[in-house]
């Protein structure tokens, strides 16, 4: 099964290393005059990706939803032509309590209509995207987080895609891969976000369920240093895991980026991190699959293309 970037289909084997979560473009739309969280530099945000290819990363998960501002699938695709990195976008939202009005005003079918067709090519000039994304707030999943997730079921049951989620600091991961898989999703085609702080109990338990973990908040030290890393890396080892964890830097503000003068960018994590990781123990060919070849078989998809037109 190929895996759909933005340029279209592609062997999952050429991929290479593969970030799984990343922000190049956009601002969110809640937030939009926060200055930090304006991704809005076409110019900077390629020159952090040409860095990234020079680095050995050979593709991205790009995970701006459809309430991002200014998050373009042109202007995406200029930065994958200008940086020789391979693009997977997502449609799809990150959760009820911040999604723009026309989302929370569609129906399931409106939505998952948009999502198939958007991952066939039939909108924004025939670039397609690649993945669905889907996602809960805090305290409980909202009615509006299950009608978002419903819809990103149909579309997932339509088109094939993959599904990755957005997570408030992993709070509520149990519980998005019981919804998803209520929507219609094989946990094992659900990749939960944002779980490097919600313990050990979680992580096992989402895995335990089938779905993968992105470990995305890499480079975030005031969060989790290396040592941390490596003792949550290796208790996951421990118990047979390696085969559901992938890995990225979730770095949605300027700060966090080179091109803007900020540290440490999005190259840490194949530059420095994964010799820290070796370092204190972690086998390196466990790390490569972490980096690629859990994100080649995880990204792939089954559909035809033909998106909205299967049912």
């Amino acid at each position: 099964m190929p895996v759909r970037t933005l340029s279209g289909d592609v062997d999952p084997a050429t991929l290479g290393r593969c970030l799984a979560h990343v922000h190049l473009l956009g601002a969110p739309q809640e937030n939009n005059d926060v200055p930090d969280l304006a991704l809005r530099d076409r110019d900077r945000a390629a020159e952090e990706m040409v860095r990234l290819g020079r680095a050995g990363v050979g593709a991205v998960v790009e995970m701006g939803p459809w309430d991002f501002e200014e998050h373009e699938l042109a202007d995406l695709l200029e930065l994958e032509r200008a940086s020789g990195v391979a693009f997977i976008a997502v449609a799809g939202a990150r959760n009820g309590q911040i999604a723009a009005p026309q989302l929370r005003d569609a129906s399931v079918e409106e939505l998952a209509e948009r999502a198939c067709r958007e991952f066939a090519g039939e909108t924004d000039g025939g670039i397609p995207v690649g993945a669905l994304k889907a996602g809960t707030g805090v305290g409980e999943v909202s009615d509006l987080d299950r009608k978002l997730i419903a819809a990103i079921g149909l579309a997932h049951q339509r088109c094939g895609a993959p599904v990755l989620t957005h997570s408030e600091h992993g709070a509520l991961a149990r519980e998005q891969v019981e919804e998803l898989e209520r929507a219609g999703v094989d946990p094992g085609r659900v990749a939960i976000g944002h779980t490097d702080r919600a313990g050990s109990e979680v992580q096992l338990a989402v895995l335990g369920r089938g779905a993968y973990l992105v470990l995305d908040q890499i480079g975030k030290f005031k969060y989790l240093v290396a040592d941390d890393y490596a003792r949550l890396i290796a208790a996951i080892l421990d118990v047979g895991y390696e085969d559901r964890l992938m890995l990225s830097s979730d770095f949605g503000r300027c700060s966090y980026l080179h091109a803007y003068g900020g540290s440490p960018g999005l190259d840490y994590l194949v530059r420095e991190f994964v010799d820290e990781m070796i370092e204190r123990g972690i086998p390196p060919a466990a790390l490569e699959k972490m980096l690629v070849d859990n994100p080649a078989r995880f990204l792939t998809h089954d559909g035809d293309g033909t998106g909205a037109n299967q049912g």
